[in-house]
């Protein structure tokens, strides 16, 4: 495995991921405008790093199970082919538990698709990852 440091604007990262699918997720609790805005920042850092977005999930519920309808969408577009990698603002976003998360990354990993998270400054593809340094 190899380590860089994540693209902070276009051009940075010679393997950054051309094709970018955007999941946001909030807690019930949550509004829906709250999800808006996190949307908002996936989408202006994911165009920041020039990458096209070729889809999007949005989801209202708990992160603590991980067999969600959101979660289904995005692993259904990733075995077809339609992205590199998915976008989070943090992992936290993907799955509450550790665990789960990794699973998760993992099966996308068999699938050829990556992770990127923002927060954490994360980027983990089917043959590297890349952590801010």
């Amino acid at each position: 495995m190899s380590a860089m440091s994540l693209p902070r604007k276009r051009g940075e990262c010679m393997a950054a991921p051309k094709r970018v699918w955007l999941y946001g997720r909030i807690d019930r609790g949550g509004t829906s405008q709250v999800l808006d805005c996190q949307m908002e920042y996936l989408r202006c850092w994911a165009k920041e790093q020039g990458w096209v977005i070729t889809g999007e999930t949005r989801e209202i519920r708990s992160g603590v199970f991980p067999d969600r309808p959101g979660l289904r969408e995005v692993t259904q577009a990733a075995a077809e082919g339609r992205m590199d990698t998915v976008v989070v603002k943090s992992m936290t976003r993907l799955c509450r538990s550790s665990p789960d998360a990794y699973m998760y990354m993992k099966r996308l990993q068999e699938l050829g698709v990556g992770v990127v998270s923002i927060k954490d400054q994360v980027m983990l593809t089917a043959s590297t990852i890349c952590l801010q340094q």
